[in-house]
C-alpha cells in the first residue's frame, strides 16, 4: 500500500511549478522508460491551467466583464490542440505524397504538413481534415517569408494553424484566428535564450532537434508554453526521451513511430 502511494500520479493542487511536476514525472517513470497516459494528462492539465487562463486573469482583476468573441472562440481551439496531444503526444510530419495516407490511417491526431505547393496544399489538408485531424502547415512552395502567407493558408486551406521561423507570420496568423506554433533550431547558447525572448505569443513551440533531453529539460522549466520537439528522432527510445523531459508531444516524419 505504501509503495503504490509513493508512485501515486501528483495531481495539480500539490504541484506548485512545472520543474517540479517535471521532475516528480521523471520519478514516475514506468520500467520501459516511458511516461503514462495518466502523466501526459495531468501535464497538460496542468499546461492549459497555467498557460490559457487569461480570461480568467482579466476577470479576477476586473479588467473585463466577459471575454469576446473571437477570444472565447481561439480558447476553444487552443483546448482542442491540448486534448489532441493529449490523446497522441506523437505529431505525424509529412515531407512528400508518401506518408499521407499513412499518417490518415494511424492514430496520429495532429499532422504536420512540411511540404506541398500553392496548387495542391488545399487538397492534401482536406483529405487529412476529413479523416479528423489537426492540420498546421509550414513550408508551403510558392509562399514567402511575409504576412501574407498566414493568409493564403487561412483563407486557401482548412489548416487549423500554421509552423514558422518568423515572429511576423505568426502575428499575422493568429490575428487571423489561426492556432500558431514558431519554431525554433538549437545549436548553441544564443539560440537558447532566442527561445526564452520569443515574444511572438505563440500557442505553442517547436524545438529541434529533439534528441537533447537535457536542453529540452532545461527549456521546459523556463518554458509555460506547451512544447513540441522534433527531428533525428531515430527510434522509441528517441521519442520516449523527449517525452520524459518535459515535452507535451514529438512530431517525427517516420511512419515506423507514428503508432508506437
Amino acid at each position: 500500500m505504501q509503495d503504490d502511494e509513493e508512485k501515486a500520479v501528483p495531481t495539480l493542487p500539490h504541484v506548485q511549478s512545472a520543474g517540479r511536476y517535471l521532475c516528480r514525472l521523471t520519478e514516475l517513470r514506468l520500467s520501459d522508460g516511458a511516461l503514462s497516459v495518466q502523466h501526459h494528462r495531468e501535464w497538460l492539465r496542468f499546461c492549459r491551467e497555467i498557460c490559457y487562463n487569461e480570461d480568467t486573469d482579466l476577470k479576477k482583476r476586473g479588467a473585463a466583464a466577459a471575454a469576446p468573441m473571437e477570444d472565447t472562440r481561439m480558447e476553444h481551439k487552443r483546448e482542442k490542440f491540448l486534448d489532441a496531444l493529449q490523446d497522441c503526444p506523437v505529431i505525424a510530419a509529412l515531407k512528400s505524397d508518401e506518408g499521407l495516407e499513412k499518417a490518415i490511417a494511424s492514430d496520429c491526431t495532429t499532422v504536420f504538413f512540411l511540404y506541398g505547393t500553392i496548387l495542391n496544399i488545399a487538397s492534401h489538408v482536406e483529405r487529412v481534415k476529413q479523416a479528423g485531424k489537426l492540420v498546421f502547415a509550414d513550408l508551403i512552395e510558392g509562399l514567402t517569408a511575409r504576412d501574407i502567407t498566414a493568409d493564403f493558408i487561412a483563407q486557401n486551406t482548412k489548416a487549423d494553424g500554421i509552423i514558422s521561423t518568423r515572429p511576423n507570420i505568426i502575428r499575422r496568423a493568429k490575428a487571423l484566428g489561426m492556432l500558431t506554433i514558431q519554431r525554433f533550431f538549437l545549436f548553441d547558447s544564443l539560440s537558447f535564450d532566442t527561445v526564452l525572448r520569443q515574444n511572438s505569443n505563440a500557442d505553442a513551440v517547436d524545438l529541434l532537434p529533439a534528441t537533447m533531453p537535457r536542453v529540452l529539460e532545461r527549456l521546459s522549466h523556463q518554458i509555460r508554453l506547451p512544447i513540441i520537439a522534433s527531428g533525428l528522432l531515430a527510434d522509441k527510445q528517441d521519442v520516449v526521451a523527449a517525452l520524459s523531459a518535459g515535452v507535451q508531444a514529438v512530431s517525427t516524419t517516420s511512419p515506423a513511430l507514428w503508432d508506437i
